[in-house]
């Protein structure tokens, strides 16, 4: 019996199972493939927005250190803005009070380029990163009011309680607030956010 015509029978079956072997080995490799590049786009993602938040959280302590600094250098102003004369006994009380908002607008533009970050961050690292970052979020709203605060009170227009107890704290709670001493509350609760931040980070960053 001649098996040769029966064996060539096989080889088109025998070729369309290579075919198939093959294609799925193919597949199998693109999928591998598409799996390793979509972690390696995730962990450069997550690289790069764990950077650009830990960044900016430095930029929001050293902003703040700046606002509170204690000791300043502050330029008399003899004009405002609107080019018109400040009365002589005006003159050092404005420049305080400009130089005292000027210092905090640093801060406040820091926190509001801050903002898609930590919503962007919410999305790619960690949904708690916002109730993270609130500490010092608070820290800024605190600062910001107790300028507003000291500005009114050191207001000649306003009426003079200086000789009572209530006022007197006021006012000492207020340069608190306001002024830094060296590791003080204040910025004690800042460093310890900004340490909760790096323990977050550092995964990311380091890998």
């Amino acid at each position: 019996m001649d098996l040769q015509p029966s064996l060539l029978g096989y080889i088109p079956i025998a070729k369309d199972w290579l075919t198939l072997i093959i294609a799925g080995c193919g597949v199998w490799v693109a999928w591998q493939g598409l799996k390793t590049w979509r972690r390696q786009l995730k962990g450069t993602s997550q690289f790069d927005v764990a950077k650009r938040l830990m960044l900016k959280v430095y930029q929001v302590r050293q902003h703040i250190e700046y606002c509170r600094e204690s000791y300043r250098s502050i330029p008399v102003l003899t004009h405002y803005q609107d080019g018109k004369l400040i009365p002589e006994s005006e003159q050092e009380r404005y420049s305080c009070n400009k130089e005292m908002l000027d210092r905090y607008n640093v801060v406040a533009r820091t926190l509001s380029e801050i903002e898609f970050i930590l919503f962007e961050s919410e999305i790619i690292l960690d949904k708690n990163v916002r109730n993270i970052f609130k500490p010092i979020e608070d820290v800024c709203y605190l600062l910001r009011y107790s300028i507003d605060e000291y500005i009114i009170v050191c207001d000649p227009r306003y009426k003079d309680m200086s000789g009572s107890e209530d006022s007197s704290n006021q006012y000492r709670e207020l340069l608190r607030v306001i002024f830094s001493k060296k590791n003080d509350d204040i910025q004690t609760k800042i460093n310890a956010t900004v340490a909760e931040f790096e323990k977050l980070i550092e995964p990311y960053i380091h890998g």
